[in-house]
This record gives structure tokens, sequence and C-alpha cells, in this order.
């Protein structure tokens, strides 16, 4: 059953496995919706005085209503995934693009039956292999007897196809009580940023910063940000961007990582433009030469910032 459960040592932790009965349910519909429409293309289609418009609605019913029954197993699937709120230890982490990258793909991997997220190229293969559904058999029984008479089985076979491709996109979309404790993470919203960032002079280092909780053996990942470094001053001061859904910087803020007071960046920089960003680091690397004296270190950084 799923659900919490005890482990050896007493402790609460998640069982990430669907029921049996789960996957039952999903094959049953998988199966009556593919004989249902190996025998309505055998009792219709088929026929000399078949109305091709009758078939098309008909056969369109059948594609659209295939994804009721699976949204609702779906949505009782993640339902029964239940647990108490996690006591999250958290702690906060500046990782490499490499390394968030591996970890988003182990946290997802990790936990897909706890999420809700939505796979853009599964809806996409969906709404294709749903529309070569429809299409497919129409085309066989205007080509020729001989190919008119494989129109069933070739329905049939698509409706299994859309059936695992449906299965596949609804069950990790639908909502679970578990969602907001495993937010889905996802790397491609910060590769435009990435790149803006890797193109300013006197970067040093760029990655993610974000808090990784754990409790009971599991993890989560929240808030991620990008995050640069400036060469000369990288363990000083850390540049904290904020990108939009389409990865591009809308807002930056300095964080003070050192000891040194009188710290004047407090304020946040929103849309800011390169030849601002460049500014913004050009007076960080003045402040720590004002209150350090090490202008011969880092003179060669300020003259990058000239070009």
């Amino acid at each position: 059953m799923s659900g919490v459960r005890n482990d050896m040592s007493g402790k609460e932790s998640v069982d990430l496995s669907l029921d049996l009965y789960v996957y039952a349910s999903f094959f049953t519909v998988v199966l009556v919706w593919s004989f249902l429409g190996i025998f309505l293309t055998q009792s219709i289609l088929l026929q000399v005085t078949a109305e091709l418009m009758e078939w098309v609605v008909l056969i369109t019913v059948i594609v659209v209503t295939y994804s009721i029954p699976i949204c609702g197993i779906s949505l009782y699937a993640k339902q029964r995934l239940v647990i108490a709120i996690p006591n999250w230890k958290f702690v906060e982490r500046d990782v490499g693009i490499e390394e968030y990258r591996k970890m988003v793909k182990e946290y997802n991997t990790a936990y897909p039956l706890l999420m809700s997220k939505t796979h853009i190229r599964r809806v996409i293969f969906v709404v294709i292999l749903g529309s070569l559904s429809i299409v497919l058999p129409i085309l066989l029984r205007q080509i020729s007897i001989d190919t008119a008479l494989l129109s069933p089985a070739v329905f049939g076979f698509c409706l299994i196809i859309l059936g695992v491709g449906l299965i596949a996109t609804i069950l990790p979309a639908m909502p679970g009580n578990l969602a907001e404790e495993f937010p889905s993470q996802s790397f491609k919203e910060y590769r435009v940023g990435v790149s803006y960032l890797a193109q300013l002079p006197a970067i040093y280092w760029i990655g993610i910063r974000l808090e990784v909780g754990e409790w009971g053996g599991y993890y989560t990942l929240r808030h991620p940000t990008l995050s640069a470094r400036i060469d000369g001053i990288e363990s000083v001061a850390a540049m904290v961007c904020k990108v939009d859904s389409r990865g591009a910087i809308i807002e930056v803020s300095i964080i003070n990582e050192s000891e040194h007071q009188g710290f004047p960046f407090n304020d946040t920089t929103p849309d800011p433009s390169p030849e601002e960003l460049k500014d913004l680091i050009r007076q960080m690397l003045l402040w720590y030469i004002d209150v350090t004296g090490e202008k011969e270190i880092l003179q060669d950084v300020l003259d990058d910032l000239k070009d």
C-alpha cells in the first residue's frame, strides 16, 4: 500500500511505488480502448456505406476521451502518496553549473511520482500520435481494399502507444500531496543567464546558489538562483541573479560574504544592461581596493572592464 512506512530503524519514510492495482487499472483502460477502437473500425469504417465525417467525429471522440480515465487514475494514484510534514534541515550551497545539472537530473529521477511536472516534449508526442491515430485509418481506407483491412489493427496499435504516452505525460503532471515538498527543478531556465554572464569580463565563476534540505534519508532542492563570482574578490562577495521564465536576468543583488564593514551594495539592480553590470563589478572592485589597498593585484581585472 502506498503511503508512509517504517524502516528497520523505526523512522518514517516515503513509499515511492504505485499500488499494483493502479498499474492494473492503466492496463485495463489501454486494453478496453484498443479493443473498442478495433471493433468500431471494423463495424463502421470498413462498411461500404460508411460516412467519412461520421467516422472522423467518432474516432476523435475515442482519442480525446481516452485521457479521462487516465487522468482519474493518475490523480488517485498521486493523492495516495501521503507523508507527515517533513522537518527539513536546509543548508545553503553554491554549486557549479555541471554539478547543478547533475543534481537536478538525479533529483528529478529519484522522486518523479512526488512532483508535479509537465513534460512539454511528451505533450507534443501525444498530440502528434493522437492526430496520426485519427488520420492513419482514414488514409488506409482511401488507398485500397487491402490497406483498408489493415486499418483496425493499425488503429488498435496506435491506441496502445497513445495510451502509454498519455500515462507517461499525465501521471507526472497530476498534483499530489507531496508536490510542495518536492518541487521539480530544471536547468534549462538558467542557460540564457549563464551565457549572458559568461560574456562579461572579470567573471571568475558562474554557478547556482540553492538550499538543499534533508530529512529521513530524502532530500529536496529549493530556491535555486544564478550566482557569479568576480575575479580577484571571489571569496568576498557573490553576485546573485534572478531570471525570468525565458532565462533572462531581471534582477541582480550583491551579497557581502567578507568581514569588511561599510558594504555599499545593499540595493538590487532591476533589468541590468551589460554596461550596468560592468559598472557594478567595477564599483565592487574599487570598494575592495579602498578597504584593503590591494590595487596592484586587481589592476588587470579593472583594465579588462575598460575594453
